[in-house]
């Protein structure tokens, strides 16, 4: 199985892993964010902000994982 893993950023890392029944479309959609994670560095909104942003179709090629130990990021201030 194919895996990329993102660095921890706001106690997340991202994790690409393709199911066997990913279709092109869902793929097309997803490099976007594996573009990111692999040449980007840490462009706002992090990674694991916009796997969550996809579609569940496309979202379910991906693995967020909370890093232990890692704070969790403060709330916006409005």
């Amino acid at each position: 199985m194919n895996r990329l893993v993102t660095q921890a950023h706001y106690g997340k890392t991202v994790a690409w892993t393709p199911r066997d029944d990913i279709t092109a479309s869902e793929l097309a959609e997803a490099v976007a964010v594996l573009l990111i994670i692999t040449h980007g560095g840490f462009i706002m909104p992090p990674a694991a902000e916009r796997v969550a942003a996809l579609p569940e179709s496309v979202r379910r090629h991906f693995t967020i994982t909370q890093v232990r130990g890692e704070p969790a990021p403060a709330p916006p201030k409005d």
